[in-house]
């Protein structure tokens, strides 16, 4: 699929499955209710925030993550509620293209502390593969930071292959894994 050729307005959202609800980040959507989920994840926290001793986000932490995946040219913000109960229980943060390779990445797939092992991350990943699937793509890419080698294992075992190992935009190294999403 050539980068020119994907719309904001072809996305096929809110995807509804019987226990998730995974829609883009809307005008509704406050950085307070995304704190529960961050802070259940302090060593995410510490990882992305290389290691200085941050285990917790504050408002602005939130707010700045909503802003930088909205604002971005190609990206959008998912947000990912329980379905019917309606608890935010994760986000993801997709670049689709990416700036500088022509395919789709997801940056973030965080599901709250509470509701992992539940199978909801896996979920929410397939609906973001049939997602990207829908329109047009044909593999997806996520970045890993290696200081969370359990979110590794997480995408392997959801049948991501690691291609590649580098640096992200913030000095993090990162393993880079792949997947098709259809044939």
């Amino acid at each position: 699929m050539s980068s020119g050729s994907i719309l904001r307005e072809s996305y096929v959202l809110p995807i509804i499955t019987p226990q998730l609800e995974v829609r883009e980040v809307g005008d509704l959507d406050e950085p307070e209710d995304f704190l529960p989920l961050f802070n259940t994840n302090p060593g995410w926290i510490e990882a992305s925030e290389l290691h200085a001793g941050k285990r917790q986000y504050d408002i602005s932490d939130a707010a700045m993550y909503l802003w930088q995946n909205t604002a971005m040219e190609h990206s959008r913000c998912l947000v990912v509620h329980h379905h019917p109960s309606g608890t935010l229980i994760g986000t993801a943060a997709l670049i689709a293209p990416h700036p500088s390779e022509p395919r789709p990445w997801i940056g973030l797939l965080l599901i709250h502390s509470g509701w992992q092992r539940q199978g909801l991350g896996t979920q929410t990943l397939e609906s973001i593969q049939s997602l990207l699937a829908d329109e047009g793509w044909d593999e997806v890419r996520v970045s890993v930071l290696k200081a969370t080698p359990g979110a590794r294992r997480f995408f392997e075992h959801n049948g991501y292959t690691l291609v590649g190992e580098r640096d992200d935009q913030n000095k993090r190294p990162c393993w880079i894994l792949e997947r098709r999403v259809r044939d």
